[in-house]
């Protein structure tokens, strides 16, 4: 979970440089800035959307980290639209899903506007921004002003899902700026035996149990495809397999991509695989 910057989520050679469109910045709430790229040749109908999340641990990371991404799904024909989120330790949980939630109901109200089809949203989230995303998906009506309609679909890249089970896993004596415990605390402002309920309302399993125990599944949810490294020294690849058994036990669809020898960040030897594993996903989910 380093800034997002040296993460680098699509660094293949499919993506290259897209004329004809211009990148256009929206104010948001709380002085933030949504980054919006319209589709390389506009069609006649309005094309679906997917939202940019990016990592950074919740302390670093910009919606301007992943040009190369935003070009590629403007390419592909969607409107691509980069977010970003206050950042602790400045901001505590929970102003992040909050920001979170802020995005998805402006661009729900908005995306006609930039030739975008708000019915067929989809969101791609990387590492912090995968929690975020993923989080903002199993908490209808919670942290939001108004009622935001779920996601068709989300990738999820290296995400943290169960914040207890993450930090009782991590190393109690690495201090650096990778480590899990150091990492949550920032976002928190506590550790997770002062602060457990936190840590529960922050976490897309125990939301996803919720929903379960409440009997609300009825609320959509939208499929998943996570995306996580075997040799994941930072988030464990274990996250990702017991969210992915709990959604489908709780009726949603969600498909683990594990990629052999990879780590936390990038995609080591399998970015054309991933490329073309997210082209398939994304066009089946927003059809």
């Amino acid at each position: 979970m380093l800034p997002a910057r040296l993460i680098c989520l699509l660094s293949f050679t499919l993506l290259h440089k897209v004329a004809g469109a211009a990148l256009q910045t929206v104010p948001l709430c709380q002085g933030l800035s949504l980054d919006i790229l319209p589709p390389a040749q506009r069609a006649q109908q309005p094309a679906p959307v997917v939202l940019v999340v990016h990592g950074g641990g919740w302390i670093g990371g910009s919606r301007q980290d992943y040009p190369e991404l935003l070009q590629w799904l403007s390419q592909q024909g969607y409107v691509a639209a980069a977010a970003e989120y206050r950042l602790a330790p400045a901001a505590r949980f929970p102003a992040q899903i909050e920001d979170m939630k802020c995005v998805l109901g402006w661009l729900q109200q908005h995306a006609e506007q930039y030739g975008g089809d708000s019915k067929r949203m989809a969101g791609i989230g990387i590492s912090a921004g995968a929690h975020l995303l993923a989080l903002s998906q199993t908490t209808p009506g919670q942290w939001e002003a108004q009622k935001n309609a779920p996601l068709r679909c989300a990738a999820l890249h290296g995400a943290p899902l169960d914040l207890p089970a993450w930090w009782q896993s991590a190393d109690p004596d690495r201090q650096d700026l990778m480590s899990p415990r150091v990492m949550l605390k920032a976002l928190t402002g506590a550790a997770y035996p002062q602060a457990a309920s936190l840590y529960r309302q922050a976490s897309p399993q125990w939301q996803l149990e919720q929903r379960r125990a409440a009997a609300s599944q009825n609320a959509r949810l939208p499929a998943l495809l996570l995306i996580h490294g075997e040799q994941d020294q930072t988030v464990p690849l274990l996250q990702s397999q017991r969210y992915a058994a709990r959604y489908q036990q709780a009726g949603g669809r969600a498909e683990l991509y594990a990629l052999p020898d990879t780590g936390h960040i990038g995609f080591g030897t399998h970015g054309r695989s991933v490329a073309e594993k997210l082209r398939q996903f994304l066009q089946s989910c927003t059809k």
